[in-house]
């Protein structure tokens, strides 16, 4: 049997470092592996990633700073399931956890920020309490939605896709695709725009090598990217 609650159920981007953590706790009749996957509630309704632990029979303490991997989590609401992955069968249990912008959010913030689901009003059914018990959510739809927007002066801006996919991607991928591009430039730079005589001599000699050094750093930038 699978039980789970965190211990404080919101932490913050910023401040106190005690504020910048919390702590899921789960128990187990056995050891096994769980998974603990993170859908993000609001602003917008999507999976953002997850990961699995060994856990004992017994309680078990798993210390989460609010990122996944690399990937620092962007200010929302989320829903946290835990299930187990071997032995299998157990039911999945959720608690909720509210990311905030900056420390020391207001209660009433807090619970407004509890109350925000951008998914469709039955695909979560459990809200968590203060202390971090599972309880009955309050009926989500248009003012959930309307109510995240007050709030999202604590949560954040509102995030779109993409902003994750770019956070995502590792800074030196940035570096590599950036060196292509110089090279690429350098190569289509015409003689007599170059900056110096010695740029316009290598240019004259070695234009085709520049070319096609950028087009092969391009490529590795593009598999690596997909490779990561």
């Amino acid at each position: 049997m699978l039980r789970l609650k965190v211990d404080r159920s919101w932490i913050s981007r910023s401040g106190p470092r005690a504020q910048r953590q919390t702590t899921f706790v789960f128990s187990l009749s056995r050891a096994g592996i769980v998974e603990l996957v993170l859908t993000r509630l609001a602003p917008d309704c999507r999976v953002v990633g997850k990961f699995r632990v060994v856990g004992r029979a017994g309680l078990n303490r798993v210390r989460f700073r609010g990122r996944i991997g690399r990937r620092v989590l962007r200010a929302g609401t989320y829903r946290v399931t835990a299930r187990t992955l071997r032995p299998r069968g157990a039911t999945p249990v959720r608690v909720h956890l509210v990311i905030v912008g900056k420390p020391n959010p207001l209660p009433g913030e807090l619970a407004a920020a509890r109350a925000a689901n951008a998914c469709a009003p039955d695909d979560t059914r459990e809200s968590v309490t203060a202390a971090g018990a599972v309880a009955p959510a309050p009926p989500s739809g248009g003012q959930s939605k309307s109510t995240f927007k007050r709030v999202s002066g604590v949560l954040g801006v509102q995030f779109t896709k993409a902003v994750d996919v770019v956070q995502g991607v590792p800074t030196f991928l940035f570096f590599v695709l950036g060196l292509a591009i110089a090279l690429l430039a350098l190569a289509a730079l015409p003689g007599r725009a170059a900056p110096s005589l010695r740029i316009h001599k290598f240019l004259a000699y070695h234009r085709e090598l520049v070319a096609l050094a950028g087009t092969v750093t391009l490529i590795a930038a593009a598999i690596s990217y997909v490779v990561w």
